[in-house]
């Protein structure tokens, strides 16, 4: 099998993995709260990575702090509009929205970074 194949395999399977959360998250909207969902699933992702994060030997740059928690919050905000969102449409949509940003974020850079597209 060639190096292209499984690439594209790979991707096709990422893809479908992508996509199939949005209907986990779309039964999961009709059952409980956005906060709840989210909190749920960022708690999961924290416990996941904990390990991970103890054996690094690293110090934490205090200076770093104030960008890493604005862009923690932008992804708060952003998780917990989709997850009401899906309340109210269908997971086909909301992952059609959501899958914009490979579109725009390009985009934005190109015109408020003044980085290049290509």
């Amino acid at each position: 099998m060639s190096n292209r194949l499984k690439s594209d395999l790979v991707l096709l399977f990422v893809a479908v993995i992508w996509g199939s959360a949005f209907v986990g998250q779309r039964v999961a909207a009709e059952h409980i709260g956005p906060f709840l969902f989210n909190g749920s699933r960022f708690l999961l992702g924290a416990l996941v990575l904990l390990p991970f994060a103890l054996k690094q030997k690293t110090k934490v740059d205090r200076k770093k702090f104030a960008p890493t928690f604005l862009i923690g919050s932008i992804l708060f905000v952003a998780g917990y509009l989709q997850q009401a969102g899906l309340k109210y449409t269908t997971a086909g949509n909301a992952g059609f929205i959501t899958g914009l940003y490979v579109v725009f974020v390009p985009i934005f850079l190109a015109l408020f970074f003044r980085k290049k597209l290509f």
